[in-house]
């Protein structure tokens, strides 16, 4: 397991274009687990050394665009946490992940999901998000977080019967329809943060 984080004048935070994953400074092969935080990192990439990997996190780093996971269909946990991510793509061929977090992006669309069917979390905070959409065939989604986002409206949620928790807090709701579909619901966040 290669689990870094770097610090900010640190040696180990070099300029962009030093740091790429599968390098000797990062090294990643045959791992099934890689977590670098904080490298600067601009793109997903090597990750053909590591076909076995199981757990990829890169938080706090520049990449801009999904690509790049090709070779790791076991991939069952994902974090982009905290980089510069505008559109979710790349992901329709990980048939076993089921955690994905592209909080803290610039994502303005739910979209492209379609091929993720073990997905049980999922984690979309502080993009730019303005609607519910596109998640019909994450039935087994069992955590939805929405917070943060522009959304207006609770809606598209009737086929998320096994969801135990959604979070929708700090959002532009204002009104609250029937959620009784929602039989498998255990928390309904909508709380509200005043500055």
């Amino acid at each position: 397991m290669y689990n870094m984080d770097a610090l900010e004048g640190t040696e180990e935070a070099k300029g962009p274009e030093e740091n790429v994953l599968g390098s000797d400074d990062l090294p990643i092969e045959g791992q099934e687990e890689v977590i670098y935080h904080n490298f600067k990192l601009k793109k997903i990439q090597n990750l053909f050394m590591c076909p076995n990997l199981i757990n990829l996190s890169l938080r706090r780093n520049l990449i801009a665009e999904i690509s790049g996971l090709e070779h790791v269909p076991m991939l069952r946990e994902l974090e982009l946490y905290d980089n510069r991510i505008k559109k979710i793509e790349g992901l329709s061929h990980l048939r076993n992940l089921e955690i994905l977090d592209l909080s803290y992006n610039l994502i303005r669309n739910i979209e492209n999901l379609e091929g993720l069917t073990s997905l049980k979390k999922l984690y979309l905070i502080c993009n730019k998000i303005t609607e519910i959409k596109q998640l019909d065939h994450l039935t087994g989604l069992t955590m939805l977080e929405l917070g943060g986002n522009r959304i207006n409206k609770i809606e598209n949620l009737e086929r998320l019967v096994d969801l135990k928790e959604l979070w929708l807090g700090k959002n532009k709701i204002t009104v609250i329809e029937n959620l009784s579909h929602l039989t498998s619901l255990e928390i309904l966040s909508l709380a509200v943060f005043f500055t």
